[in-house]
């Protein structure tokens, strides 16, 4: 199982993103071991705003919020207070984002990887969290 942030969904779904094909790789290989996946909920507003922001299309940014509440293999994670008290502390420990330290913050909480294309993310995580860009 691994959580997979914003930025590896964007880059699997739009072949213009750098990490694309690096992406689509690393997700072939989830499906093909049966691996599922796991976001926070607001993955959901993060992909619609990327889209409808970075490609000015809001029909496609409403098709990726479908296409990610669709996908089998992804279970969203509402985030509670624990998970928002948690991402705060990194968030403040670790000059983190406040929403990326929610993806950090889930990861931190399961013990799983935290997939990411994100550099921030990446250099600034705890120790504890294992962080991986797919190559």
């Amino acid at each position: 199982m691994s959580v997979i942030d914003t930025s590896f969904y964007i880059a699997l779904i739009n072949a213009a993103e750098p990490g694309h094909m690096a992406a689509r790789r690393w997700f072939q290989s989830a499906l093909n071991q049966s691996d599922s996946l796991v976001a926070p909920v607001i993955m959901l507003p993060e992909a619609g705003a990327a889209i409808s922001r970075g490609l000015n299309n809001n029909i496609l940014a409403q098709r990726v919020v479908q296409h990610i509440h669709q996908l089998s293999m992804l279970e969203l994670i509402p985030v509670d207070e624990d998970l928002a008290a948690s991402a705060a502390k990194i968030a403040i420990e670790c000059r983190i984002r406040g929403c990326d330290a929610v993806f950090v913050a889930l990861a931190q909480r399961r013990g799983e990887p935290l997939v990411t294309f994100d550099k921030q993310q990446r250099e600034r995580s705890p120790t504890s969290v294992s962080v991986v860009e797919p190559i």
